[in-house]
């Protein structure tokens, strides 16, 4: 018998929606995985509105059919899970759930915030 890897079985593909419209999110090549140090260094000598930006270009590379507009217009809250999305990580169950990314529940105020 013959073993095969289906590395196209493999490709996942991950859907943001943003505006009522659903995006896809494309994953990092290895080509871009190469070049995230580049952007790590230029990232960690940011300041805080530079690192934002730096943040959102990078977002925009990976988010089909979205805009740099769609994205400042979201909330502080909206473009950390988007960001943590982006990274891996699956928020589903919390926003599905009714929760912030960070575990607070939808409308309650958090300590630090306005």
């Amino acid at each position: 018998m013959t073993d095969i890897l289906n590395l196209d079985a493999l490709k996942v593909t991950r859907l943001v929606v943003l505006d009522g419209r659903e995006r896809t999110l494309r994953s990092m090549t290895v080509e871009q995985f190469i070049e995230a140090d580049d952007f790590d260094a230029r990232l960690a000598n940011a300041t805080g509105k530079e690192k934002l930006t730096l943040l959102i270009g990078k977002l925009l590379e990976f988010l089909d059919g979205t805009t740099h507009a769609d994205l400042l217009k979201l909330d502080m809250t909206q473009l950390m899970a988007l960001l943590a999305f982006a990274r891996g990580s699956d928020l589903s169950k919390l926003t599905d759930a009714g929760e912030t990314p960070d575990g607070n529940a939808v409308g309650n105020a958090v300590a630090g915030s306005k």
